[in-house]
């Protein structure tokens, strides 16, 4: 399926997950699934159709697809692995690990990311080395970027006499 047909198609699955049609998504998904689509198998770690698998199927295979698509380079998988490793969902927690990938998701312009990465260099927490001019430069990105948090995450950095201007 060529690059424009496939993104319809994610984006009509988008929909119907959050209309709550997940059958109707999975459908929608098989042909890109087949094909190894990283953002379809991005979708298809976030939801579970109940009859088909049971809730620990669905976490080993979400897990698997975040990690297949992430290795693919899809960075929103990279910052949903991020997320896993640093709560200690669905693995064992591992802060280090986490920091890597949020950096790694950032560098690749993913912009939740560029938050959190920008927050962990501000500082210097999760295992990150602190450097301060950077994370707010990250932080402002993510701002600029529209990321929900970013101008409160801001706002508290300044709040504290942090951060300048």
């Amino acid at each position: 399926m060529d690059d424009l047909k496939a993104h319809e198609v994610i984006r009509r699955a988008e929909d119907l997950i959050e209309t709550g049609d997940c059958q109707a998504a999975y459908d929608l998904l098989l042909p890109l699934l087949a094909e190894g689509r990283s953002e379809a198998m991005f979708l298809y770690a976030q939801f579970s159709i109940s009859r088909l698998e049971t809730d620990d199927e669905f976490e080993l295979r979400s897990f698997k697809l975040l990690q297949q698509a992430s290795e693919r380079g899809y960075a929103p998988a990279t910052y949903a692995l991020g997320v896993c490793f640093e709560m200690g969902d669905l693995v064992e927690q591992d802060i280090i690990r986490a920091s890597g990938l949020y950096k790694s998701a950032s560098d690749s312009g993913y912009p939740k990311a560029k938050l959190i990465h920008g927050l962990n260099l501000f500082y210097g927490s999760l295992g990150v080395p602190k450097d301060e001019a950077q994370g707010l430069a990250l932080v402002k990105q993510a701002i600029a970027e529209g990321v929900e948090g970013a101008a409160e995450a801001l706002d508290l950095i300044k709040a504290a006499g942090q951060g300048g201007t």
